[in-house]
């Protein structure tokens, strides 16, 4: 398949990248044709909420105001290390965890069948949405107090945007895909501060408030009105040429 891919993008005129660490990828499988590098987008008003809708999706879930929610996304396969969300959230019986993803190639899926037993198993205050479409998966993301992704690498991380739109802070493990991407606009950590960080975000406010403002700022910065301009300017580059 990889040497398809390489036969493929190297017919483009241009090829695009969504971040610096996917460039890298592209010109080390041997892409011989010009990457420019312009990131995925969300359009950040679709992820934004009232109180009155977030206490109503909330309702429908069984889940008080008051119950502090930590958001997950992605699907639940080995890098994305759904075991660090479940290990946080057997340490914190008081939160509600919500993962928004699930297996979609079931069997065929990396360590299927012992994912599949963790998420069947896992505590009463975690809740696995399985594989839903885009709408209803906002609707989860909405009601979030944190957005946490214990994910080991990543190449653009979108649902990390769609968080951050929704107005939370976003505690994401410390590797170099972010670097360039997310910088310091999330908060960062590892296995062994994660829970301290968790705990810190639920009971210090101006941490907290520190973490919504970088929120926002990366939520303006990959905007889809902001994203869409960079793709309308290259692509009319090529049909001048």
């Amino acid at each position: 398949f990889k040497y398809y891919l390489k036969w493929f993008y190297n017919r483009a005129d241009v090829v695009i990248a969504v971040s610096p660490y996917t460039r890298g990828e592209l010109i080390r499988m041997g892409i011989k044709r010009p990457i420019e590098m312009i990131p995925n987008s969300v359009d950040a008003k679709s992820m934004q909420s009232t109180a009155k809708e977030r206490h109503e999706i909330r309702t429908s879930l069984g889940i008080p105001d008051d119950k502090f929610i930590v958001i997950g996304s992605g699907q639940v396969q080995p890098r994305k290390r759904f075991d660090e969300f479940v290990k946080i959230a057997t340490e914190l019986p008081d939160v509600q965890f919500i993962w928004i993803g699930g297996i979609p190639f079931k069997a065929a899926g990396a360590n299927s069948a012992h994912l599949t037993k963790m998420m069947h198993d896992a505590p009463t205050n975690v809740m696995v949405t399985d594989v839903i479409p885009n709408d209803e998966a906002r609707r989860y993301t909405k009601i979030g107090n944190l957005m946490f992704m214990p994910s080991e690498q990543e190449t653009f991380g979108l649902s990390i945007i769609e968080g951050a739109a929704a107005g939370m802070p976003v505690l994401v493990r410390d590797i170099h895909d972010y670097d360039a991407t997310f910088g310091d606009l999330v908060t960062r950590g590892d296995d062994k501060t994660f829970l301290k960080k968790i705990k810190r975000f639920r009971t210090d406010q101006q941490f907290y408030n520190d973490g919504v403002k970088k929120s926002a700022a990366l939520a303006a910065k990959y905007d889809s009105k902001v994203i869409c301009q960079q793709l309308m300017d290259l692509y009319w580059s090529l049909v001048k040429k």
